[in-house]
């Protein structure tokens, strides 16, 4: 059970603000957006609850590999099941001096009425920062802007043009917070492998 935020963050008084009509907050840190979401009473949404919102389906991790956004059920896009670049702001060009306005896409929405989850800005996701990464896809993302698309290889302190967020609340899974990755199941063999030995040898 969880709640997550109609519309793109924006930022007043360093509160997490979501709202339409408003130009969305860009080039942010994921501890930036943390801490915006924690001074309005929120969090950031987990993974698992940012693609839940998205696909109408209880996301799964069926490979068991930490990540649930390669394991997509339901919708893969907001509006359906096929890419529509006119109901998104997802083809624009990468320089597009163009502000990028929340709520300003009434097509672009879930049938649950949670707007821009494709496009506009990739949204931070992650409540711990090992677990950081950004969903959704931006506003030049063109067909990859996807319920799908998840980057995980992103440092946390990093923040561009093409980066938002927006928050979450309600009580966090066990595996959400957990401070150790999950890893391997038990029985699993590890591959051979050799380092080099200080002074020669392996």
């Amino acid at each position: 059970e969880f709640t997550i935020d109609a519309f793109e963050a924006s930022i007043e008084r360093g509160k997490a603000v979501s709202k339409p009509g408003v130009e969305t907050a860009r080039n942010i840190t994921w501890y930036e957006a943390g801490a915006a979401c924690k001074a309005a009473g929120k969090r950031l949404c987990t993974e698992e609850e940012w693609l839940t919102a998205c696909t109408g389906a209880i996301a799964k991790d069926r490979d068991g590999d930490g990540v649930y956004s390669d394991d997509v059920a339901g919708r893969r896009h907001p509006y359906g099941t096929w890419p529509q670049a006119s109901y998104c702001a997802s083809a624009r060009k990468k320089d597009d001096p163009e502000p990028l306005i929340t709520g300003n896409h009434p097509r672009c929405a879930t049938p649950e009425g949670v707007y821009d989850l494709e496009g506009l800005t990739k949204e931070w996701v992650g409540v711990l920062a090992w677990k950081a990464g950004v969903k959704g896809g931006s506003y030049y993302s063109r067909d990859s802007a996807r319920c799908g698309y998840f980057k995980d290889q992103v440092a946390p302190g990093e923040g561009e043009g093409a980066t938002g967020f927006r928050c979450c609340s309600g009580p966090l899974p066990a595996e959400a917070t957990a401070d150790v990755y999950p890893g391997g199941k038990v029985g699993d063999k590890v591959m051979d492998w050799s380092l080099p030995v200080h002074g020669g040898g392996e």
